[in-house]
């Protein structure tokens, strides 16, 4: 009896290790059970983030207008909704969510100015096998030959 007790201990010990590592990866952004959820709430922090932030109020004249302007734009927005207290008591944000809305934009063409005639750009990188998206001045982007 007493072996079977000094074996299981370690075992328990290591299951109530590994567990929180486990759920905090199913726990993604996008990925398991809340995955519907996520892509619900990012839509709905976007549109908000439209309204808070719009692309043409950033159109890079002045260092208030730029591409970094509108990312601190963005960040508030996305941390309004990721705080727990739903925004106009209708978007929230998980905040493993929030690097997800700030990837996007990062990515966006808002906060350039107009004659830098910058663009989404998307590409297929075959020996990668994935696509690619960038922001770049449209002579730079293979596929707008």
């Amino acid at each position: 009896m007493k072996t079977a007790r000094s074996s299981f201990l370690p075992a328990l010990a290591f299951v109530l290790a590994v567990a929180p590592v486990a759920v905090r990866a199913a726990n993604r952004c996008g990925h398991g059970t809340s995955a519907a959820q996520d892509a619900a709430d990012i839509r709905g922090v976007r549109a908000a983030i439209a309204l808070a932030c719009p692309c043409a109020a950033f159109d890079g004249s002045s260092g208030s207008k730029n591409k970094a302007a509108f990312v601190r734009c963005v960040r508030a927005v996305a941390r309004d909704a990721s705080d727990g207290t739903p925004i106009d008591g209708r978007f929230q944000l998980r905040p493993q969510c929030k690097g997800t809305v700030l990837r996007i934009a990062r990515q966006s063409d808002c906060g350039f100015a107009p004659a830098a005639d910058r663009h989404p750009c998307c590409q297929h990188v075959a020996h990668a096998g994935r696509n690619v998206g960038t922001v770049t001045p449209s002579a730079r982007c293979g596929s707008a030959a």
